[in-house]
């Protein structure tokens, strides 16, 4: 059975930089957690709070585990509830947050908003891990979303689905897209759209592909709609 794609427009890209996934608790990365360490002692809610609760290794332990939580339960490991019905409470927030270290960047505003949820909570550390806490964790991962929307470094999908759509699919599609926030436009060089979606007779997402893939050392967990390439609809339609 053939499956769906999302190919990426390639829209003007941030401006931050993007480090290079390395052991979560070297030393190298710990360290390259100091600026937004620093730049949450500069605000007044955080400037007094101890070394031992707000410190570089504490934010990598945080990131870590934000990641972890919805590897485990928003994406299409076994762990996830929602495997077989699809029905996720919201999307797994881009991998390439998790990987931005400016102080203005994504990360800055995801690491805040866990910390100003971990005060008004009065939880004494954070925990990702037991499942008496996943409610309140699913609420945390909603908060930063809307906190990441607030602040323009997340948007909501914009999706041209492609004529290769079999139309008895179109209708569930927009549904999903509006499940999520997201529309759907009819004109494909609409500068607001963000993401194709086309059929994918290839199954380039299909389990065995996945498999092989993580057997030749790619570990990194697919989105749902795998972005096989970032083009420019209006370039590739002049041509």
């Amino acid at each position: 059975m053939a499956s769906t794609i999302a190919i990426k427009k390639d829209n003007a890209q941030g401006a931050f930089k993007l480090i290079p996934p390395l052991n979560p608790y070297s030393p190298q990365e710990i360290q390259k957690f100091t600026p937004l360490d620093l730049a949450l002692r500069s605000l007044p809610e955080f400037a007094r709070e101890g070394a031992t609760i707000l410190n570089p290794k504490a934010l990598a332990r945080l990131v870590q585990g934000l990641k972890g939580f919805q590897d485990a339960h928003l994406g299409r490991l076994e762990s996830s509830r929602y495997l077989n019905t699809k029905n996720y409470p919201l999307m797994k927030l881009p991998d390439e947050f998790f990987r931005m270290r400016d102080p203005e960047g994504p990360l800055f505003t995801m690491i805040m908003s866990a910390y100003r949820q971990k005060k008004e909570s009065s939880w004494r550390q954070f925990d990702f891990t037991s499942k008496i806490k996943y409610a309140e964790n699913i609420k945390l991962m909603k908060r930063i979303e809307t906190d990441l929307l607030d602040e323009g470094h997340l948007k909501r999908p914009v999706v041209f689905l492609d004529e290769t759509i079999p139309k008895g699919s179109v209708s569930e599609y927009r549904k999903i897209v509006k499940r999520y926030g997201g529309r759907t436009v009819k004109d494909i060089c609409n500068d607001a759209v963000t993401h194709v979606v086309a059929w994918d007779a290839e199954e380039h997402d299909s389990d065995e592909t996945l498999e092989t893939e993580m057997y030749m050392g790619d570990h990194t967990q697919k989105l749902y709609l795998k972005t096989l390439a970032v083009v420019d609809p209006k370039e590739k339609k002049k041509g």
